[in-house]
C-alpha cells in the first residue's frame, strides 16, 4: 500500500506493510529512508491519547487511521534532522481527529535495499514484459499480412492498423517522460506497481535469508584456529640439550667412567 504525500517543498512516498498485527511504515524521497514499526497496542494507545473524545473499537480506530494515511489529502510532513513526522488532520463523527506518525532516519544502505535494488529488478521485469509484448505484436502483424496475401479484407476500415515500428515506439515513449517525474521521481509509484514491488521484495528477503544460512554453515565448517586446538603435551626432554639436562648429563658421565 502506497501513498504519495506532497509537503512543500518535498514529495514523499509512504508505504505500509502489515503483518501479524504489526505495522511497518516506510517513508522515502528516493534519497533517504525513514522507518518505524508499531504493533496494534502502540498504535491504539497513540490514537486514543491524541483523540480522547473519540470512542470506537480498537479495530475501527486502526482501520480508520490507516485509511486516512493512505486515502486522505489532509496530510503533511515535518522533517527534522533524524526523523520525519507524518501528520493527519481530519474529522470523525464531527470530532477533530489527529494522528502523528514519527519515522526515524535509517542508515544509507537502506536506500539501496529498499529503493535501488527493487527498482533495478522492476526495470528488468518490465523490460522482459515489453520484449514479450513486442514479439506478440510482431507475430500479429505477420499473421495479418498473411491474411492479406490470402485475399482477406477488413469488414470495417477503422480497424485497420499500421505495422508496428519498434524503434519509433521506443523513441516516442522516451520523449514523453513528464517533467514532474524527473524533478520528483517518487511520483512513478502507484497502485499498479504495488504487487510487483511486494513480490520482488519477498524474493530479496528470501535471497538474504538463504545467504545468511549459507554463511552460518560455512562458519561451522571452518577449521579451528591454532589457538583453539588443545595445548600440546610437554615434549620429552632432549638428552643433548644442555638447557634441559643439568641432572641427567652428570649421571651419564658417572656411568660411562
Amino acid at each position: 500500500m502506497w501513498n504519495l504525500i506532497s509537503s512543500e517543498p518535498e514529495t514523499y512516498l509512504l508505504r505500509l506493510r502489515e503483518n501479524d498485527g504489526e505495522y511497518d511504515f516506510f517513508l522515502t524521497d528516493f534519497k533517504r529512508v525513514w522507518k518505524v514499526k508499531l504493533n496494534e497496542v502502540d498504535m491504539v494507545e497513540s490514537i486514543q491519547e491524541l483523540n480522547p473524545r473519540i470512542e470506537a473499537s480498537h479495530r475501527a480506530l486502526l482501520d480508520k487511521t490507516v485509511t486516512l494515511l493512505f486515502k486522505n489529502e489532509d496530510i503533511s510532513c515535518i522533517k527534522g534532522e533524524e526523523s520525519v513526522t507524518v501528520k493527519i488532520e481530519s474529522k470523525i463523527g464531527g470530532f477533530p481527529f489527529i494522528f502523528n506518525l514519527k519515522l526515524d532516519l535509517m542508515p544509507e544502505n537502506n536506500v539501496y535495499k529498499e529503493i535501488i535494488l527493487p527498482l533495478s529488478l522492476m526495470v528488468h521485469e518490465l523490460r522482459k514484459r515489453q520484449e514479450k509484448l513486442i514479439n506478440i505484436i510482431k507475430e500479429k502483424d505477420s499473421e495479418i499480412e498473411d491474411y492479406k496475401l490470402g485475399g482477406a479484407h477488413l469488414s470495417h476500415k477503422f480497424l485497420k492498423t499500421k505495422a508496428f515500428d519498434e524503434k519509433l515506439f521506443i523513441e516516442e515513449e522516451v520523449s514523453e517522460v513528464p517533467s514532474d517525474m524527473i524533478s520528483s521521481p517518487v511520483r512513478i509509484f502507484n497502485s499498479s506497481l504495488d504487487l510487483m514491488y511486494d513480490s520482488l521484495m519477498e524474493r530479496i528477503t528470501e535471497y538474504d535469508q538463504t545467504n545468511i544460512k549459507k554463511e552460518e554453515v560455512m562458519e561451522e565448517d571452518v577449521p579451528l584456529e591454532l589457538s583453539q586446538y588443545p595445548a600440546a603435551s610437554p615434549r620429552s626432554p632432549d638428552l643433548f640439550d644442555e638447557s634441559e639436562n643439568h641432572e641427567i648429563k652428570p649421571l651419564l658421565a658417572k656411568i660411562l667412567r
